[in-house]
């Protein structure tokens, strides 16, 4: 019954205001799920464009990697060929340094063919010349006999005949003609001795000659087969460089389809990577509207929580206040005060002020900014301290304290509806009316007639009174509260 006459009692407040309510936070969660449905088709389109990029680099990186193999590979074939060509062009310097070689014994082979050739021809002349003179010598020898025997002949017919004056004469011719014998004889004798050298020497020279006409023509066929070499050589390397030529082209355009492919690959990395960029931005976003949207259902039940915790408390202090206000006497002061701290400590008052601020949008909470309603700053409430500093361990509580003693810690504390100021505990006054800036929960409460309140005013005054009387009876406890079951 009490329950039900505080529920009843929970009335509006005229002055109250509720800052960020529950239907607030609905609102909010349902256009935070409209921004979030709006941002999906977005953050999806954007994938899929993203998807779209990212296989388009994809295959076009499969084409570059395609076109680098190609060119490798055709690299490693002209590097091949190359070193090919390098040996092929040591082939033809040597062939050429062998054709230089022959050409030089072939021009010496000549020249000594050409010298011996000379010697020859001086050696039979000399030769011819030697048997002229031996042709001589022996037309000489033949007239020196002739002579000879003709004087041998006079000298006989002197020396048989009748003028022995002419022997003497005829000794001493047939002596001279066998003196010149002799001597046509000796030159006979050298000019024979010289021809037999001279032929000696013609035939040596013929036989020079002969060698030396050999090796002209053996240094004639090297020069020959240096110089087919040396052909053959710079034939095979010249068809070599042609068959590099299209390689070479096909290496040069692989580069540039290479560089063309590079150049697109990134130009889609880049868009690829933009577009990831996009995603991620809308992703984050997306999933701050998600975790907005949760924040604003938690908001709503914690918010839930708060008002009925609010009401509750709402209704516990209105009650014992008017109350108060209907019989004012200490032993209703102290439960409204009692109710008054309560309502202060929970989220009604700055609990709930700061669930209030958590869950509104920040522009409620800026002074230059528009937002309805605004949230104003709420002071943290200061309380009441109920220990004076005095203690009770051996001796009561000094009188001057208006205090008692609480056992459990041995101190003096103040009782409910007074605080210790000074060292004194000092009645608090008569309960407050709610003030413009408790936040009206008040206004929620269904309104009820004046005449039906005061008619609850009076039985709950009643009610307070019969309760306070049996608490008078009760000496010397000092401890009377009212039961927190009349505040459920």
């Amino acid at each position: 019954m009490f329950g039900l006459v505080a529920r009843v009692l929970f009335l509006p407040s005229a002055a109250g205001t509720v800052y960020w309510t529950v239907g607030d936070a609905v609102q909010k969660k349902a256009a935070d799920i409209k921004t979030l449905q709006a941002r999906a088709p977005e953050l999806g389109e954007i994938k899929r464009s993203c998807s779209i990029a990212d296989d388009c680099l994809k295959h076009n990186q499969s084409i570059l990697a395609i076109i680098q193999r190609e060119l490798d590979q055709v690299k490693r074939v002209i590097e091949s060929a190359h070193i090919q060509l390098e040996e092929q062009k040591k082939r033809v310097e040597k062939a050429s340094e062998d054709r230089e070689a022959a050409a030089d014994a072939l021009q010496s082979s000549a020249s000594n063919a050409q010298e011996a050739s000379a010697d020859v021809k001086q050696a039979k002349k000399a030769l011819d010349a030697s048997r002229a003179a031996v042709s001589a010598r022996t037309a000489v020898v033949r007239q020196a006999n002739e002579a000879l025997a003709n004087a041998t002949a006079h000298l006989e017919t002197v020396i048989t005949g009748s003028a022995p004056d002419e022997i003497p004469s005829a000794y001493a011719d047939e002596e001279n003609k066998q003196t010149a014998l002799d001597a046509a004889q000796a030159e006979l004798r050298e000019a024979e001795k010289r021809e037999a050298e001279d032929s000696r020497t013609a035939s040596d020279a013929e036989e020079l000659l002969q060698k030396r006409e050999i090796q002209q023509q053996e240094a004639q066929k090297d020069f020959d087969h240096a110089s087919a070499t040396l052909r053959s050589a710079q034939g095979v390397l010249e068809k070599m460089r042609e068959r590099s030529r299209p390689v070479q082209l096909k290496i040069s355009e692989l580069s540039e389809s290479l560089d063309a492919q590079k150049s697109r690959v990134d130009a889609l990395t880049k868009v690829s990577n933009d577009l990831h960029d996009a995603v991620r931005r809308l992703q984050d976003q997306h999933d701050a509207d998600q975790r907005r949207v949760a924040d604003d259902s938690r908001c709503i039940e914690s918010l839930r929580v708060a008002e009925g915790q609010a009401r509750r408390a709402a209704a516990a202090y209105n009650a014992t206040r008017h109350a108060y206000a209907a019989a004012p006497n200490e032993y209703l002061l102290g439960p409204a005060w009692e109710a008054k701290d309560r309502l202060d400590n929970t989220k009604f008052r700055y609990q709930w002020h700061e669930l209030q601020i958590k869950c509104a949008p920040q522009t409620c909470l800026d002074p230059l900014r528009p937002c309805a309603p605004r949230i104003p700053t709420l002071a943290k409430p200061l309380g009441c301290e109920t220990d004076t500093g005095g203690t009770c361990r051996w001796l009561w509580c000094d009188p001057s304290r208006n205090a008692f003693c609480d056992h459990d810690t041995s101190s003096c504390q103040c009782l409910p509806g007074t605080c210790g100021i000074s060292g004194q505990c000092q009645s608090r006054g008569p309960p407050p009316a709610a003030t413009l800036e408790e936040p009206a929960v008040l206004e929620r409460a269904e309104a009820t007639s004046s005449g039906s309140l005061k008619i609850f005013v009076v039985i709950f005054a009643a009610m307070v009174g019969m309760t306070a009387a049996a608490a008078q009876k009760r000496s010397g406890s000092r401890d009377a509260i009212l039961s927190e079951r009349l505040l459920d």
